[in-house]
């Protein structure tokens, strides 16, 4: 019965546990409008709040990304162009 007091309560904290902001940099290599969301060089999809058109990006633009990680989804909360 122990066991499973200690899973139900690790299933808590992980759902509680608040996500934290990562950030990623690399060169915008595509761009989908319809499921709106792009990938880096790197291979790294990422997607855009609906109130960010996907249009707003430029292929070949290198860019900062923040992002939240949630159940292998990327979810950028900023994208700043970078020198």
């Amino acid at each position: 019965m122990s066991k499973s007091i200690v899973a139900a309560a690790v299933a808590v904290f992980v759902t509680l546990s608040p996500v934290q902001a990562d950030q990623a940099t690399g060169t915008i290599m595509a761009i989908d409008v319809v499921l709106h969301q792009f990938m880096l060089s790197d291979g790294a999809i990422y997607v855009l709040p609906k109130s960010v058109p996907a249009s707003n990006l430029t292929i070949g633009a290198k860019v900062k990304v923040t992002y939240t990680s949630l159940n292998g989804i990327n979810t950028a909360t900023a994208v700043a162009r970078v020198k």
